[in-house]
């Protein structure tokens, strides 16, 4: 009984995760000009490298999440996801403690400007990962894997909608706060 739900856990970590890196690298093939725009605002990468960038950074995204899907190679699909993770955690820090808040992370979804929440964000998605990349086997009927990829399509779309609150998240707060003028009576 263990077993199965550490199996059933361990396979619906790696489809949710293939699930938004095959979401992400959609998102930036789709929009190669504006990738590159984003990568370039970051500020970290010598002019040269962006439009060979551009054009790897989805490709490799790609690769993550189809072998994060099949079991022989599921453990490539985990090296590959981390380390992309990783780097985009870093390229983060280093955007955000040179001052660069304002510009958008780039993940693919609505627009996010970079926040230490998406660094953590990015930290928790490799802690998935290695649940992902336990080896706990693969499903073994139908039935499992129709329920591990519920659960990992239930995840993404509790993600996106997290999404959104936070890219709206400065729209939300004007809207439902009072200002000042309403908390100590303003001047009439």
């Amino acid at each position: 009984m263990i077993g199965d739900l550490l199996r059933l856990c361990s396979g619906s970590a790696a489809a949710f995760v293939a699930l938004i890196l095959l979401r992400a690298a959609l998102h930036k093939a789709a929009d190669q000009e504006g990738f590159e725009g984003v990568l370039a605002d970051y500020g970290l990468i010598p002019e040269a490298a962006l439009k060979p960038l551009r054009a790897i950074v989805p490709v490799l995204e790609l690769a993550a999440a189809v072998a994060l899907c099949i079991g022989p190679v599921r453990a490539a699909g985990v090296a590959l996801a981390s380390g992309l993770l990783l780097v985009y955690a870093a390229a983060m820090t280093a955007a955000l403690r040179q001052g660069r808040t304002q510009i958008d992370c780039g993940c693919g979804g609505p627009p996010s400007p970079l926040s230490w929440g998406l660094v953590g964000r990015n930290f928790i998605l490799t802690a998935a990962l290695i649940l992902a990349g336990l080896g706990l086997g693969e499903w073994r009927t139908l039935g499992e894997a129709g329920v591990g990829w519920a659960v990992a399509l239930i995840g993404l779309a509790c993600w996106i909608a997290c999404e959104h609150l936070a890219a709206n998240h400065h729209r939300i707060r004007q809207a439902y706060a009072p200002s000042a003028a309403d908390l100590f009576g303003g001047a009439a």
